[in-house]
C-alpha cells in the first residue's frame, strides 16, 4: 500500500477515535454527577423522611393520650339492670 492510501485511513481511525473518546468521556461525567449528586437528594428525603415519622409518632401519643383520657373503667359506671324486654315491633294489619 503507498503511503497516499494509509494516510486517509489513519486520519478516519482517529477522526472515530476522537469522537469515541469525546462519547465516553461525557457518559462518564455523566454517571459521575449521578453518582456523586445522590447524597444530597438521599440527605434532604432522609430529613423529610424522619420529620414525617416523628409527626407520626406524635399523632399516635396524642391519639393514646386522648384515647385514656376519654376511657372510662366499667366499675366507675353505675350498672342498671332492666328486667323487661324490649317493647315488640307493630304488626301491620
Amino acid at each position: 500500500m503507498p503511503q497516499a492510501d494509509i494516510a486517509p485511513t489513519i486520519m478516519m481511525i482517529c477522526m472515530f477515535g476522537v469522537i469515541a473518546v469525546a462519547i465516553m468521556a461525557r457518559h462518564q461525567h455523566r454517571m459521575a454527577l449521578l453518582l456523586h449528586g445522590k447524597p444530597q437528594v438521599n440527605d434532604q428525603l432522609e430529613q423529610r423522611v424522619f420529620a414525617l415519622e416523628s409527626e407520626v409518632h406524635r399523632l399516635r401519643q396524642a391519639l393514646n393520650d386522648s384515647i385514656i383520657a376519654n376511657d372510662q373503667s366499667p366499675l366507675s359506671k353505675p350498672t342498671t339492670v332492666i328486667d323487661t324486654p324490649p317493647p315488640m315491633p307493630r304488626q301491620q294489619t
